[in-house]
């Protein structure tokens, strides 16, 4: 009996890659919430980062955001 298992494409990598670098840049940089869509939920949009202020206030507001990594 033979097992199969998924297999985790190149792009797949090259994507994780991408999200990583952003969640690292909002998160380090400006101390923002960054929050990943999960991927059975993405139509578009791969992260909501949540805006907060310099004392440490949650603002309510977001940004949607959209990351494309690799060659395209």
């Amino acid at each position: 009996m033979t097992t199969r298992f998924p297999k985790r494409l190149g792009t797949d990598e090259t994507s994780e890659r991408g999200v990583n670098i952003v969640s690292t840049i909002f998160n380090d940089k400006f101390h923002w919430i960054f929050r990943r869509t999960h991927q059975e939920h993405d139509f578009g949009i791969d992260a909501f980062i949540d805006l907060v202020t310099d004392d440490g206030r949650v603002t309510g507001k977001f940004i949607a955001a959209q990351i494309k990594t690799g060659k395209s």
